[in-house]
């Protein structure tokens, strides 16, 4: 299948609509968001996912407060979505490097630093356009061929 930009955004826009004050449940909308996307990565090293962290993505937004800073929320959002990826496997790869949180953050800070966009619809497309870049980041292995093969996700 692959990474699906538009299924990211249709995600973000739903967990946009649905989340109340931070909570446990909104937090969660957004991981579900980011699983849904990211179940159809595929390694060009070989592979679908099988194996991820979704609940790191839930403890790593747990301590994100409204009243935060762009760039303070940007970390915790790239640093949560890295660690989805560690020790993630798509048989036969295996995931090589995570996401590089400093993609996401610079990315990241730009969109909630927008203020004076209103549009949910503006902020779900250009989460999904940040979220997608650092997704696409991952480099993966295949280490059961010979040389192992490298490879990205798409």
């Amino acid at each position: 299948m692959g990474l699906n930009i538009n299924k990211l955004e249709s995600g973000l826009l739903y967990w946009m609509e649905n989340q109340s004050p931070i909570t446990l449940e909104s937090i969660t909308l957004f991981a579900d968001a980011y699983e849904d996307y990211a179940k159809d990565a595929v390694a060009t090293s070989g592979g679908s996912l099988e194996t991820y962290n979704k609940q790191a993505v839930i403890d790593g937004l747990a301590s994100i407060s409204p009243g935060g800073s762009a760039g303070s929320g940007a970390l915790l959002f790239a640093n949560a979505l890295a660690a989805f990826w560690v020790g993630a496997t798509l048989p036969p790869s295996v995931v090589d490097e995570s996401i590089d949180p400093n993609i996401l953050i610079s990315a990241l800070s730009a969109v909630f630093s927008n203020i004076s966009e209103t549009s949910a619809n503006w902020y779900a497309e250009e989460l999904a356009k940040a979220i997608d870049i650092g997704t696409r980041s991952v480099t993966t292995v295949n280490p059961t061929t010979t040389p192992p093969t490298e490879g990205v996700l798409i």
